[in-house]
């Protein structure tokens, strides 16, 4: 038995190594093959692994309702810690002078709807489920240890946007809030609130970036 779960865990590993790392080199020409292969790497390849090989239900893997009054508490918890940390960094380091959102979405608030709901939306949910759903509640299952599978996702999630040279102030956010939403998705036991947490809160920072460079083109 200790044999086949050790066999299990490595092939686990490499399962999520490979599915990052394909993600990483696999060529993509237009928005629509960005979108396939993301879905392909980040939720087909996990959900057939789960599915197939695991033996398990997707809800083992956050994918249900969950306890809603933690869900709602830790989310709270989690953005004043994510708005106080933005806080600091806006006031001594000029972050939303240095965190950029693409120009076409300040000079139209239809562009600026799709790309919060569709665009970050989308991608945030197929976060959501490969780091805090497949990746924390996999190492949860197996260490009983709400913790360390915490810091194991974000450890997971930061060496992704390594991989994929995404180490700078646009995605600074989604640094932060990685332990946070695998907090809030580990008391929770769903990915539910992990995601509106970390939906709203991109909405907001965009929100504000916008309406701060419409300020300073007025001014």
């Amino acid at each position: 038995m200790e044999k086949i779960f050790k066999s299990e865990f490595f092939v686990t590993l490499a399962v999520m190594a490979a599915a990052l790392f394909l993600h990483k080199i696999f060529r993509v020409s237009d928005n629509f093959q960005t979108i396939a292969a993301t879905i392909s790497f980040l939720f087909l390849i996990p959900v057939l692994y789960i599915k197939i090989i695991l033996k398990k239900p997707l809800k083992n893997f956050g994918m249900r309702i969950g306890d809603f009054k933690k869900g709602i508490l830790y989310a709270i918890f989690s953005s004043v810690i994510f708005a106080a940390v933005f806080y600091f960094l806006s006031a001594k380091f000029d972050f939303f002078g240095k965190y950029v959102v693409p120009a076409h979405i300040v000079d139209n608030f239809t562009y600026f709807v799709y790309r919060e709901v569709l665009v970050v939306g989308f991608f945030l949910a197929l976060y959501e489920f490969f780091f805090r759903g497949f990746t924390l509640f996999y190492f949860y299952d197996k260490f009983k240890s709400g913790i360390y599978a915490v810091l194991f996702q974000t450890v997971l999630f930061l060496a992704f946007l390594a991989l994929v040279n995404s180490f700078n102030w646009s995605t600074l956010p989604y640094m932060v809030m990685a332990p946070l939403a695998g907090l809030v998705a580990y008391k929770s036991n769903s990915i539910l609130y992990s995601f509106l947490l970390s939906w709203i809160s991109i909405l907001i920072l965009d929100s504000i970036s916008v309406k701060i460079i419409i300020d300073s083109v007025i001014k």
